[in-house]
């Protein structure tokens, strides 16, 4: 019962965490991987040891690119780094803000 007990507070926090991390992404338009990273005083490479992927994968999803996280990825960056799983929609949003932007710059609207 213990163990049970823990893992419901362990997953509270992280959906916590989750949602700070959305509220802050929209708040300060900055990419929620970035800001979890910044969080956890992680640098890219100290990311990228803990998840087992490169450090280009975090530089890429850094930037934007691909538009979303893969499943495969988000339960590695999640399982590995501790990554809540919140943030692959906070991801998305946030991508689709930057899309958002790059087209109203395109048209002269931003």
């Amino acid at each position: 019962m213990k163990t049970l007990s823990k893992t419901r507070l362990e997953y509270k926090k992280e959906e916590e965490e989750g949602k700070a991390l959305r509220d802050e992404m929209l708040t300060t338009g900055e990419n929620p991987l970035l800001l979890w990273r910044k969080r956890h005083n992680l640098s890219r490479v100290d990311l990228a040891v803990l998840a087992g992927i490169s450090v280009g994968t975090v530089e890429k999803l850094e930037v934007g690119y691909p538009k979303t996280i893969s499943q495969k990825l988000l339960l590695t960056l999640h399982d590995k780094a501790g990554v809540p799983y919140e943030l692959a929609a906070s991801y998305i949003l946030w991508r689709n803000s930057l899309a958002e932007k790059a087209r109203e710059k395109a048209t002269g609207r931003g």
